[in-house]
């Protein structure tokens, strides 16, 4: 009886496990496994799919934010242009320049519409109860009639009968000009005297004016302003010429 009931219990082993047994118990688990697997793969493939979306979104977003940007650059830039130009040409527009920085950058007409003295010109601006000019390119203001009598260049200069003893207008300050401030008033397509078409001035000659430069390769001599011509010379400081003084801004070292 014990033999027999061994033989049975073996054979109830080899009855659990027959050949194919363990393949066919394990097909369901494979099945489960390839599906969870299947499922995450999907997930991982539409989580990329999104990402793509939302980066291809951002991407729009910044390219758009990257143009409105540029156009509002490029708005705001013409703009100030705009408002430059139109500032630009409301300076140029005024009459009279008259309280306004003056650095010699202006070209202005002397025979368009202008002040009261004279009537027909931008440039020049009669003041100190017209007994002198105000040129509006330089901002210098000019006797408006030069003395007429010849002298040399040190009593131009001098305290007796030059400039510096000069009184325009109830005012004194008044100085010979350097080579650049008297050439300043040239207009070299007018000639005898060669000054601008519609200027206010008086008595000016066609002849030599005294500068205050002296000649920097002669001290014995200075500069001088031929209105006969409208050129620029020099002479010796013992002849005499005729003199036109100026008052205002100076630079010490034309000097």
């Amino acid at each position: 009886m014990k033999f027999l009931a061994l033989a049975v219990g073996v054979a109830g082993v080899a009855l659990l496990v027959p050949g194919d047994g363990p393949a066919q118990a394990q097909s369901p688990h494979d099945a489960n496994m390839t599906s969870q697997h299947d499922a995450q793969s999907g997930q991982a493939t539409g989580h990329d799919s999104a990402q793509t979306t939302q980066h291809t979104s951002l991407s729009g977003q910044v390219t758009t934010h990257d143009a409105a940007q540029s156009t509002q650059h490029s708005t705001h830039d013409s703009n100030q242009t705009s408002q430059h130009d139109g500032l630009s040409q409301q300076i140029t527009n005024l009459g009279d320049h008259s309280g306004l920085p003056q650095a010699w950058d202006k070209t202005l007409p002397a025979n368009d519409p202008g002040g009261a003295c004279p009537s027909n010109s931008s440039r020049f601006t009669c003041v100190m109860g017209g007994t002198a000019v105000r040129d509006n390119e330089t901002g210098l203001v000019w006797e408006r009639s030069p003395d007429t009598d010849f002298h040399s260049w040190r009593l131009a200069r001098g305290f007796a009968f030059g400039c510096t003893a000069r009184e325009v207008g109830g005012r004194k300050g008044w100085r010979l000009p350097s080579f650049a401030e008297l050439a300043s008033l040239v207009d070299p397509s007018v000639a005898g005297p060669s000054l601008p078409a519609g200027h206010p001035f008086t008595n000016v000659q066609s002849n030599k004016y005294w500068s205050a430069t002296t000649d920097a390769h002669d001290p014995t001599s200075a500069v001088i302003v031929d209105f006969s011509t409208g050129t620029v010379l020099s002479s010796t400081k013992e002849v005499s010429w005729f003199v036109w003084c100026v008052r205002g801004a100076m630079n010490a070292d034309v000097y």
